[in-house]
């Protein structure tokens, strides 16, 4: 793997309407757990790297100074909430060594911003200390994002991702904890992980675990991920993605009437084990005593 370090002027982005985020920071572009179908592939494109191979592994590290990241949180008001690892894993592997995620939270306990995290990563657990700090104020929130209890089709799908076990093992971590926690099932996808004894045993064992709610999301693709993405399946099974396939116009749009009755199924699933589509909401902290850096 090669790390390609950088110092951005911007940390934080701002405003990003079309995903219902006030601010995201991505401490990584391109991630390890080389999951197939994730739609970031598409940005290492734009500094001339391929979406496949390189994605995987050259991946680019965001490092700032403490000055930094205070400087880039302290223009942001506390009511918007700051979503972390909106597009890459902020708890990768190379997390463990570089520690940007870690660094960014202890910023947030200084700031006082509520904020969300998504990740597939046990790694999440080594933050604990952070995390239950920030859960006494209810400033947090930690999706868990998990497509199939299948540990053979997670692993064709997500391939550098730790077991869904293991995924349901963080969310049980963080709960004994005192640490709020959602599982993403997400994306949903045609033909693969959409049929009825999968979602009901993902929304079954989410039940039990007393997520604060559950979010689902049929994939969605540009068309150069779409064609990507469709000749990994195929080189799986050939007959299967031709199903896939129906399910999307040929510019990788999902079409209309599969979108309605995947909802229907959703809703009732829902509906039958009580879980919550509304959005757990991260709260801001007032800080009065200044908390202490420990990068």
């Amino acid at each position: 793997m090669e790390i390609r370090r950088q110092q951005p002027k911007t940390l934080i982005n701002r405003n990003v309407h079309v995903f219902d985020f006030d601010a995201t920071f991505n401490p990584y572009r391109g991630c390890s757990h080389a999951c197939k179908y994730c739609y970031a592939r598409d940005t290492h494109q734009f500094v001339n790297l391929d979406r496949g191979h390189d994605f995987e592994q050259i991946i680019f590290a965001k490092e700032f100074t403490t000055t930094q990241v205070m400087d880039q949180l302290n223009r942001i008001p506390l009511s918007q909430t700051i979503a972390i690892g909106t597009a890459t894993d902020p708890y990768q592997p190379l997390e463990g060594k570089l520690r940007i995620t870690r660094q960014f939270l202890q910023a947030i306990l200084v700031s006082g911003h509520g904020v969300s995290i998504t990740t597939k990563s046990p790694l999440v657990l080594r933050d604990l200390d952070l995390l239950t700090s920030l859960a006494a104020h209810q400033q947090i929130v930690v999706h868990i994002s998990l497509i199939t209890n299948d540990k053979v089709m997670a692993h064709n799908l997500e391939p550098g991702t730790c077991s869904p076990r293991r995924r349901w093992q963080i969310i049980d971590g963080l709960v004994a904890h005192g640490v709020p926690a959602a599982l993403f099932c997400a994306p949903i996808i045609p033909g693969w992980t959409d049929d009825h004894e999968t979602l009901d045993q993902m929304f079954a064992i989410a039940s039990q675990k007393r997520v604060s709610w559950l979010m689902t999301a049929p994939a969605h693709f540009t068309q150069p991920m779409f064609e990507y993405f469709s000749a990994h399946l195929a080189s799986i099974d050939a007959i299967r993605t031709l199903s896939f396939r129906r399910n999307f116009a040929d510019n990788g749009t999902l079409l209309p009437w599969y979108r309605r009755q995947l909802q229907q199924t959703i809703d009732r699933l829902r509906n039958h084990y009580h879980l919550s589509a509304q959005r757990a909401a991260p709260r801001p902290h007032r800080i009065t005593v200044q908390a202490v850096f420990d990068i």
